[in-house]
């Protein structure tokens, strides 16, 4: 073994003929191919004799043989390990990694190429892939938008599709955004985001966290986002490094909440306002609502009520009436009307008790004025008719 004047090494090949499990094969400047080994045979189906009849050519795959004689060439200057397909005797074809050196054979540059079966590791690739792409089909589908985050780099490395059609950014937007995608989250909302991921670097594995935020989509329009994070990767020091989520847009049932809670705040306004006493019981008859004016009346305040059972501030035995008029408009399911006197306080009042699936209503109002009205007003007729009657006074 030695080197010739243009550098090529020379040596005899037949030793790592015979010792390498790959196919090898002696192949010529033009590509004839000059020797093989065993390996080679039992890979292709072909004989040594048919091999050495046969070139470069006839063993590439149908679509690389206009490569050949280029890649020939470019081997013959620099060794390269690069994949090709080959073609078997039986017609099939065989995916290979080719390791092909340039050396001198009886004076001659020549190629040693040694190919290696990659068919399973091709297979495997395959195989790997087709998940990969099954598993972003079933996150493109998901109506959610899936993200891994970096903690540390502070942006996205991976969002699926949804965050395109819901939020109208791009992966190649949202990955240009870098840690500047903050700028797009509600100002009032950046304080508990960076908390948020502040405490998950030190998060235990398994557990899974909740946070509310809202972002602005490309049109402008801002969305209410619930997200539920886990730990997914961490670092050399053990300390979480990204977070996996998945981000539900809850816009619309914050809207609503907002609606209804607008509603509230105008309702309770009405009830506040009103000079009629206002109570709300729950089926334990315990106080659920009562209005500035109905606990006035009952010279209590009114958040000292919330919770207490109505009876509580009745002098025992006083309270029966209404008590019984309360159960029958539950019992009946209908509204009661009825006058009564509640002597503690000297007054008459005008009940209006409706029944609710909460428990019940009460509308109250202070009739005593009128009722003494009535009573003078009665009293001033029965002497009228006495008069007119000739009825004495004194009887």
């Amino acid at each position: 073994m030695g080197k010739s004047k243009s550098g090529f090494i020379d040596i005899d090949c037949q030793a790592i003929f015979d010792a390498s499990l790959d196919a090898t094969f002696m192949v010529s400047s033009s590509g004839r191919i000059l020797n093989a080994n065993q390996a080679a045979v039992l890979s292709y189906g072909y004989s040594l004799k048919e091999l050495k009849q046969m070139n470069a050519l006839d063993l590439a795959a149908p679509e690389l043989r206009s490569k050949v004689p280029a890649k020939l060439n470019s081997l013959l200057k620099s060794g390269e390990i690069f994949e090709w397909r080959h073609r078997c005797k039986d017609g099939s074809e065989l995916p290979v990694e080719v390791f092909s050196q340039p050396i001198i054979h009886n004076g001659e540059p020549v190629l040693l190429s040694s190919a290696r079966d990659i068919s399973l590791r091709k297979n495997l690739e395959s195989a790997l892939q087709d998940r990969q792409h099954m598993l972003e089909r079933i996150l493109d589908t998901e109506p959610g938008t899936v993200y891994i985050f970096d903690l540390v780099k502070q942006q996205s490395v991976y969002i699926n599709r949804h965050w395109l059609t819901a939020y109208g950014y791009t992966v190649e937007e949202t990955q240009a955004m870098g840690a500047d995608w903050i700028r797009i989250c509600h100002p009032d909302d950046l304080p508990g985001i960076a908390a948020n991921h502040a405490a998950w670097r030190d998060a235990a594995d398994g557990e899974i966290r909740a946070i509310e935020y809202r972002i602005r989509s490309k049109q402008g329009n801002w969305h209410w986002l619930n997200s539920r994070e886990a730990p997914f990767t961490r670092d050399a020091d053990g300390k979480v490094s990204h977070i996996l989520g998945i981000a539900y847009d809850n816009t619309v049932l914050k809207n609503i909440e907002e609606e209804r809670n607008q509603a509230n705040r105008q309702h309770i306004m009405m009830l506040e306002s009103m000079t009629d006493g206002f109570v709300e019981l729950d089926r334990n008859w315990c106080y659920r609502y009562i209005n500035k004016r109905a606990a006035e009346f009952l010279g209590r305040e009114q958040k000292s009520l919330i919770g207490k059972h109505i009876w509580s501030e009745f002098p025992e035995g006083v309270g029966q009436p209404f008590h019984l008029n309360y159960e029958k408009a539950v019992a009946e399911q209908r509204v009661i009307n009825f006058e009564e006197y509640y002597s503690p306080w000297n007054r008459w009042f005008e009940n209006r008790v409706y029944p609710s699936p909460e428990g019940l209503i009460v509308l109250f109002q202070d009739v005593t004025e009128r009722k003494r009205a009535e009573i003078l007003l009665s009293g001033q007729n029965q002497m009228l008719d006495r008069i007119a009657t000739g009825t004495p006074l004194a009887e």
